[in-house]
């Protein structure tokens, strides 16, 4: 679900900074690009905090590579560019007369290059145990790698999965467990209960996405049911109390 949702940072169930003699939640720790703790208290506070540490912290990809020449193009990549556009202009400039200039370039390629790599051996990763997200992270990479090496490869291989039939029957119920999971998203319980749709009045009040999710599993019972994503959908409908 985690994965689905792109949730990609560690969610634990329960904790306790090292040090930390705090009372009462919910109690926020704020730490800067460099690890120093910028604000500790009620999160209703914190709004100041953030928009300064988020202002002045680098891209991740380039936190160890200072800019001056090349400043830009790290604002760039910070505002939302994406990686394969700031590579792409990288790359131009790693010729430049200017020495200054040209190193820094060269190490906005690299880290950006090693990015894209990075993420393409994820995809692959995925290609077995999650065929769905391998080929949304594909789609992904060639996209935001258009005109680059890293955006040539996603390419190639979504169009090497996509002439595996196998493969491609798994993506089909993948994509229809990733509705099933997007209708879950709008489910909600009544009052202080969590949902439950085996509860009438909790299963009234969320009709239509309750409707998303039975179709869907009906459809990957149908078409798919020798595959993981059916046997994941199922147990869904247990969780949420849903009968399929």
């Amino acid at each position: 679900m985690c994965r689905q949702n792109r949730v990609n940072y560690t969610i634990v169930q329960g904790g306790r900074v090292l040090e930390d003699n705090s009372r009462g939640i919910p109690h926020m720790f704020l730490f800067d690009h460099t690890g120093k703790c910028v604000f500790e208290g009620h999160p209703s506070g914190a709004a100041n905090a953030v928009k300064t540490t988020m202002a002045a912290a680098p891209h991740p990809l380039l936190a160890d590579l200072p800019l001056k020449k090349l400043a830009k193009l790290g604002q760039a990549l910070k505002s939302g560019q994406p990686v394969g556009t700031v590579l792409k202009q990288a790359k131009s400039k790693t010729n430049a007369s200017d020495a200054e200039t040209a190193a820094e370039a060269q190490g906005i390629v690299e880290r950006c290059a090693a990015y894209g790599d990075k993420v393409m051996k994820e995809a692959e990763e995925l290609a077995e145990s999650d065929p769905y997200e391998c080929c949304a992270l594909l789609e992904k990479i060639k996209k935001d790698f258009a005109g680059t090496d890293q955006g040539a490869a996603a390419d190639k291989k979504l169009a090497e999965r996509k002439r595996d039939k196998a493969f491609m029957a798994q993506y089909d119920a993948g994509k229809i467990f990733a509705e099933i999971m997007k209708a879950g998203a709008e489910l909600k319980g009544v009052g202080t209960k969590p949902v439950d749709l085996s509860d009438k009045t909790c299963l009234k009040a969320n009709r239509p996405a309750a409707t998303k999710i039975a179709a869907g599993i009906a459809a990957l019972k149908k078409k798919h049911a020798d595959t993981k994503y059916c046997a994941e959908a199922l147990q869904y409908a247990k969780t949420i109390g849903l009968q399929v």
